[in-house]
């Protein structure tokens, strides 16, 4: 499979601002429908599922979480399923390349509180990726988006919720309203489908063993989580 021939160019600052409000916008949006999917389930079993995010910020702290999720965490997932999955994916087609990776970025958490926050973010990441070829904006973006979560938001919390409301409404509001404005740029196919050259089919990235073998792991996962 050829190497696939990707824009070499970067975001600009105000491009950057703005598709990290779309970011944090579809990230609430998607984890209050997760919450409420884990709040269906819970009804249904019986089972109380907890946030592991949750879990995890109050057992380690701030500042390491910070440190880990924050800037850790977004670099090496960038390279891995931007650098090397997407990438990889390319000559499938764009839209096959960024949706692999994303659901396979999601299936990763194991849980349902991130799953549906973490696909829609990454959608996003992708296209970025593909329209720049730049890991080092998708790596900047994600950074963003992790340190809101973990030290901005814990922090603004920690002085008045009142204000924490009002900044949580104010992202979603701009964001969103960004997402409606700006989606089809964002999203619109910029690499040509290869599949007649090189004979290949999408089914091919979806029904392989090691594509099936990974999302089986990760929905036990899932399982395991709420149980």
């Amino acid at each position: 499979i050829p190497e696939p021939e990707l824009a070499q160019e970067h975001l600009t600052l105000r491009e950057t601002s703005d598709i990290y409000l779309i970011c944090m916008a579809l990230g609430y949006a998607f984890s209050f429908f997760g919450t409420l999917v884990n709040a269906v389930i819970s009804s249904f079993t019986g089972i109380e599922t907890l946030n592991p995010v949750a879990e995890m910020a109050e057992t380690a702290g701030m500042i390491p979480m910070a440190v880990v999720a924050g800037i850790i965490a977004p670099i090496i997932e960038e390279t891995v399923f931007r650098g090397i999955v997407l990438r990889g994916m390319l000559p499938y087609g764009e839209k096959t390349a960024v949706w692999f990776s994303a659901i396979a970025f999601g299936l990763l958490h194991m849980n349902l509180y991130q799953f549906f926050y973490a696909v829609a973010i990454a959608v996003v990441f992708g296209h970025v990726y593909v329209k720049t070829g730049s890991l080092r904006d998708t790596i900047i973006l994600h950074i963003m988006v992790n340190m809101t979560s973990t030290l901005v938001v814990p922090l603004i919390a920690g002085i008045n919720d009142s204000l924490l409301g009002i900044f949580v409404l104010g992202i979603i509001l701009s964001g969103m309203s960004l997402w409606i404005k700006c989606r089809r740029g964002i999203t619109e196919e910029t690499v040509k489908r290869k599949e007649e050259l090189l004979g290949l089919h999408e089914s091919r990235i979806w029904l392989n063993t090691g594509s099936t073998a990974y999302c089986l792991l990760c929905i036990a996962g899932m399982v395991y989580s709420l149980m």
